[in-house]
């Protein structure tokens, strides 16, 4: 099938270079691109001057750990380097790839519960799933996120979005501290009117900084609601969470 490859402006054609330099230099050109990547193939030759065959290197890395390494041999001309004959392989460490996939390592995996469809909210919100901790961010794998609106009036809601995130305080005061992409809705859901939406993964990024175990997952609802004079904007919220003790004991560390 089809598949998208990427070549990192920083490789040069050609880098006149003994075998272990140019392996070097195309590792640290590669690593700063394996970052979003999820397999990388690198590949270099070295043809001192003069002779017409060498050993093609040709290494496959992907972010789950695994690399295997590949050479046969390559004959040269005017045109380049071909391959000939049965090549080789064999497992290898990795290079290019190995920050990522150590930070694609799984620290913790929490079920997810936050909210009810019985909650006393305009628009209420049940979103259940499990969530894992990485060590640069926190995603929400969420097998079912369901909406029903309630409002006190019987007019039907307006619903914007809904944002998945992390919230820091107390229970007097707290506040979103950081957010994913969220879900675009727009649309409007009568009243007693349910919503589902399944399958859905959200990616919560973080630095070193953020305190992980003072924290717990938010999902807040934007609303739409008409525009009046207490509410120009016409803008609301409503809000389902986890328990605030939800990440005590976690340590976003890897050894």
């Amino acid at each position: 099938g089809a598949r998208d490859v990427e070549m990192t402006q920083d490789v040069v054609a050609t880098l006149a270079a003994e075998p272990p330099a140019t392996e070097t230099a195309l590792a640290a050109a590669l690593l700063k691109d394996a970052d979003r990547a999820r397999t990388t193939m690198w590949a270099w030759v070295s043809a001192p001057a003069g002779t017409t065959t060498d050993t093609l290197h040709i290494a496959f890395e992907d972010y789950e750990g695994r690399c295997v390494a590949e050479t046969s041999v390559a004959t040269f001309d005017a045109k380049g380097a071909h391959p000939s004959g049965a090549s080789r392989r064999a497992r290898c460490e990795q290079t290019a790839m190995r920050e990522r996939t150590r930070r694609s390592r799984v620290i913790a995996r929490l079920p997810l519960a936050a909210g009810d469809l019985g909650d006393t909210w305009s628009v209420a919100l049940a979103v259940r799933g499990e969530t894992r901790v990485y060590l640069d961010s926190v995603v929400f794998k969420v097998d079912s996120l369901r909406l029903r609106a309630k409002p006190l009036d019987g007019a039907a809601q307006h619903v914007d979005s809904v944002v998945p995130g992390l919230s820091t305080g107390s229970e007097n005061t707290w506040s979103v501290a950081r957010t994913a992409t969220g879900l675009a809705f727009d649309r409007d859901i009568a009243a007693k009117e349910e919503w589902a939406r399944y399958r859905l993964r959200f990616a919560v990024p973080l630095d070193a900084t953020f305190q992980l175990d003072g924290a717990w997952p938010t999902f807040e609802v934007l609303l739409a609601p008409p525009k009046t004079p207490d509410n120009p904007y016409g803008r609301a919220w409503t809000y389902a969470h986890a328990p605030m003790a939800y990440f005590r004991g976690v340590r976003r560390a890897l050894p």
